[in-house]
């Protein structure tokens, strides 16, 4: 998590890719998440990652911060991915701008 930004109430410090993914890479992978929507939305997604991944497929996906405050909160996170099978077909897409608050919602996608 940046230095800069600032965690406020109920904000946990949340992993733009998730440390099951990719190994600690410190403060450069965290930011001031909403707990909420790290326990949920956020959570869920990661989840669905992992099963596709186990089913053999590849996922290709970004997460980008955006609608910084001046305390280095990011007010959104931006969200795409793509589910590709062994035979390079495009099997399951998703895009939202998930708003840094609670109450958003994700809804697990259905394995194909």
């Amino acid at each position: 998590m940046s230095r800069k930004a600032k965690i406020r109430s109920p904000d946990q410090g949340g992993h733009i890719v998730g440390h099951r993914f990719m190994l600690d890479q410190g403060d450069v992978n965290m930011f001031p998440q909403n707990g909420n929507f790290n326990m949920s939305a956020f959570k869920t997604l990661e989840n669905d990652y992992a099963r596709f991944t186990k089913q053999g497929h590849t996922v290709d996906f970004s997460h980008v911060l955006g609608d910084v405050d001046s305390q280095g909160r990011p007010g959104s996170v931006g969200v795409k991915y793509k589910v590709v099978d062994t035979t390079g077909k495009v099997i399951q897409s998703f895009s939202k701008k998930f708003v840094n608050e609670a109450g958003q919602v994700y809804t697990r996608k259905a394995g194909k």
